[in-house]
């Protein structure tokens, strides 16, 4: 997980003229873990590494349970209320997701909540928990 929203803040570096973005991430302990605010993006490598050991700590802290659904309509909601020219929710899930009773179709219903936001989801999956989302998921 560190490493996916690592390429993801270098990525984005250099185009905050052009993008407004944060990282919010989801655990037991709630579906909203601020990281990144908007207009508070990490300019230098040091804020970067800061945010990525705020996650690794924030998930040594947590509780057992998933909040993924919550977390995605969340963010479709948050990102929607926004004036933007394009709405982009990215999500990247352990996709561990089968123990905690969450379905291809609950997560479908969230990914497809507004039409305005396109939602995208990175799930770092087991090959059978891969096979079974991305059967399932619209492409």
């Amino acid at each position: 997980m560190a490493q996916a929203v690592t390429m993801l803040m270098e990525s984005l570096s250099g185009f905050d003229h052009k993008y407004s973005w944060s990282i919010v991430g989801h655990s037991g302990n709630g579906p909203e873990l601020p990281f990144v605010e908007y207009g508070q993006i990490p300019r230098t490598r040091m804020q970067r590494a800061e945010v990525v050991s705020s996650m690794i700590s924030a998930s040594a802290i947590a509780a057992s349970g998933d909040t993924t659904v919550e977390a995605i309509e969340a963010a479709v909601k948050r990102v929607a209320s926004e004036e933007a020219d394009d709405y982009l929710v990215f999500v990247v899930s352990d996709a561990n997701l089968g123990g905690y009773g969450i379905t291809p179709e609950m997560l479908r219903r969230a990914l497809t909540a507004d039409p305005k936001v396109t939602a995208c989801a990175i799930f770092i999956a087991e090959r059978d928990a891969a096979d079974m989302l991305s059967s399932a998921l619209p492409a």
